[in-house]
């Protein structure tokens, strides 16, 4: 999607160079934002999970490091497919991204058995879709100060662990 969105093309990315058809910095393409590059995804290849357990997945990672103050990675939900998995091990930290209202209970404990089986380290929970009128329910401030969570609370991020 990253692709679309920096209107950039989809036909060369991490798919080549993961391959040996590319080398990382003719795969780096400039967008519009000042200081940011993005590395499309380049062709589906028929076997994803194979190419993103190679050892080439190290070095564009090395190389990304080297070249770039921040990396960040787009990837697909942790649930749809094993490639968050392989990719966050190779990565710092997940940064995982949950829409209210919309995402269950239960996909949030299988995220979190996901993210311990791999052993992920998860650095912080983006939470999307806030309604305006939904803004008024979060004026007490004083609440987020609270040493103790209101029993209700507590037993959920106990469940959930979070």
């Amino acid at each position: 999607m990253l692709h679309t969105l920096f209107g950039l093309p989809a036909d060369i990315g991490l798919a080549e160079v993961l391959t040996g058809e590319l080398e990382f910095l003719n795969a780096i393409r400039p967008t519009a934002v000042e200081m940011l590059s993005v590395l499309p995804a380049g062709q589906p290849p028929t076997n994803p999970s194979e190419l993103l357990s190679s050892a080439a997945l190290s070095q564009v990672f090395a190389d990304a490091r080297r070249e770039f103050d921040l990396v960040f990675v787009d990837g697909p939900p942790l649930l749809a497919v094993s490639d968050p998995c392989i990719i966050g091990r190779q990565t710092d930290g997940l940064l995982l991204v949950l829409r209210l209202g919309k995402t269950s209970l239960q996909a949030v404990r299988q995220t979190r058995d996901l993210v311990q089986t791999h052993a992920l380290n998860v650095i912080g929970v983006v939470a999307n879709g806030l309604a305006v009128d939904d803004a008024g329910a979060y004026a007490d401030r004083g609440a987020y100060y609270r040493t103790e969570p209101a029993p209700e609370t507590k037993r959920e991020l106990v469940e959930v662990g979070v």
